[in-house]
């Protein structure tokens, strides 16, 4: 969860936020997340951005989930290289 917090803290500079995900990525796919895994975490995520946030907003939640889709096809590609 603190890569995620560190994803939103640096929206504003494009470089950080593809280095937490490289990071990120790497480090699920040592530990063998799986897609599935990731499916199941992104609508409880998505309800905490949404309480933090303090409203609902369809787009910004459809950006979320579509970033943790993207995480998790990341992950599956650093598992090839990994191996």
């Amino acid at each position: 969860m603190n890569a995620l917090k560190k994803i939103i803290e640096s929206l504003k500079n494009e470089q950080i936020p593809y280095e937490v995900l490289q990071r990120i990525s790497v480090k699920h796919a040592r530990h063998n997340i799986q897609t599935h895994h990731i499916q199941k975490m992104i609508k409880p995520l998505v309800e905490n951005v949404r309480r933090a946030l303090g409203r609902q907003d369809e787009n910004a939640e459809r950006a979320w989930e579509t970033l943790f889709q993207t995480i998790a096809i990341i992950i599956e590609h650093c598992k090839k290289s990994l191996t």
